[in-house]
C-alpha cells in the first residue's frame, strides 16, 4: 500500500513538471508568433 502511494505521488509530481514545461513552451511559441506578426 505504501509503495503505491509513493509511486502515485511521483507520477503526479512528474506530470506537474511536464505541464509546467509545456505551458512555458507554449508561451514562448506564442511570443515568437506575436513578434513575427508585428
Amino acid at each position: 500500500m505504501k509503495m503505491q502511494e509513493v509511486e502515485y505521488k511521483l507520477k503526479i509530481e512528474t506530470l506537474e513538471k511536464v505541464n509546467k514545461l509545456t505551458d512555458e513552451n507554449w508561451r514562448n511559441l506564442l511570443d515568437k508568433q506575436q513578434i513575427v506578426s508585428k
